[in-house]
Parts: C-alpha cells; sequence; structure tokens
C-alpha cells in the first residue's frame, strides 16, 4: 500500500504576489469532479481551512484514482517503506502540481524534508511563515530555545501526524535522543506581505 499526503494550497491570495493570484488561482471551492467526492474511501481529509486542505490518501497496491479535478496547487509527498531500514524510517518523494481541470499528473519537485540522526541536532533556527508539517513516526526527541527556558523532553510518536502551525517560531534546536532516524516534512506557507506572521 502507499500512502500520501496532498497538501492543497485552498488560498491562493497567501502563495503568490498581488499581480499574480489571478492566474492559475483555481476555484474557491472544489467542484463535481474532486477527488474525496469522487473518492471518499481512500482520500480522507484530516485539516481544511481557509489557507490549507490536507489529504491522507491511501491507495493499495495496483490501484489506480479515478480521473478528477484539482482546483488549486498541491504539494503531493508519496510516503513509502525504506529497504533494509527500521519501518519507522522512511523514503518520501514530493511532486508539485498546479491546478488543473482534470488530473493526470506531476512534475517532480522536492520539498523541505527535515532528517536528524540518533545523537545529532539541528542547527538553532527560525522558522518565520505558517507552515503544515508531516510526520510518519517519531524518535523521542528534546527540544532546546534560546529563551532561557530548560530543554522540553518529547516521548515517541508512533503515528502519524500533520499539524499547521499559522505562526512564526523564534529560534529553537532539536536533538535526536532515539534510535532511528527523525524525519518530517515541513511546507512553509509565503504570505504576500513581508511581515512574519506572529502567535496570537
Amino acid at each position: 500500500m502507499i500512502r500520501s499526503l496532498a497538501l492543497l494550497v485552498a488560498a491562493c491570495v497567501l502563495v503568490g504576489p498581488t499581480g499574480l493570484r489571478a492566474a492559475g488561482c483555481g476555484a474557491g471551492q472544489p467542484d463535481s469532479r474532486d477527488i474525496v467526492a469522487i473518492a471518499p474511501h481512500t482520500h480522507k481529509v484530516l485539516i481544511d481551512n481557509d489557507m490549507v486542505r490536507i489529504l491522507d490518501v491511501n491507495l493499495p497496491a495496483g490501484s489506480e484514482q479515478p480521473a478528477h479535478s484539482q482546483v488549486w496547487p498541491a504539494i503531493l509527498i508519496v510516503d513509502t517503506p525504506r529497504p533494509g531500514a527500521p519501518s519507522q524510517v522512511r523514503n518520501f518523494e514530493s511532486r508539485w502540481q498546479e491546478p488543473r481541470a482534470l488530473l493526470l499528473g506531476g512534475s517532480s519537485s522536492k520539498t523541505p524534508e527535515i532528517e536528524v540522526r540518533p545523537e545529532e541536532s539541528e542547527p538553532p533556527h527560525t522558522h518565520s511563515w505558517p507552515s503544515v508539517v508531516y510526520y510518519y513516526r517519531l524518535p523521542s526527541s528534546r527540544r532546546g530555545t534560546a529563551d532561557g527556558k530548560p530543554p522540553v523532553d518529547r516521548p515517541e510518536l508512533n503515528q502519524q501526524q500533520v499539524t499547521f502551525e499559522n505562526f512564526a517560531q523564534p529560534i529553537h534546536t532539536l536533538l535526536n535522543t532515539g534510535s532511528y532516524l527523525y524525519q518530517a516534512h515541513r511546507i512553509e506557507i509565503k504570505p504576500v506581505t513581508d511581515l512574519a506572521v506572529t502567535k496570537q
């Protein structure tokens, strides 16, 4: 079985400058050929708001999706086991897809994938834009910040998780305290404004 996660950008005003909003922006609502309406048994909505719609897609081996529309641009993350690795460690393939009246396929393009080996850490960094973050599984980890607060230990995550973070994050770092590779996909949504979004 192949699992994929379709991250559909629902609000085109967030992903391009003013002059580009009309071109290729798609519709405000899905049409009658939307894949969720056509194939609800394989396409489940995880998050749906005015910025993003996230679908969890589970296709049995050898199956095909029916012809369908895609009214918004999307990032498709294909999630499969990594040969010879523990089941928690995955192979990811990313594709960017433009809106189209009849979806037949898409060109390959990478999205930011985060990988941290056991006992290694990310360098201190920030996130300026709202983000969708996808985890398949996560080892235990320790998150540190630059505000003087003690690090926070996070337990192992044993199931898929998708989060939508509609705020900027201050300087932080992450130490992998587990026994397998820490993996995540972060999809950052660029607002039209140059100002960072602050947490409410």
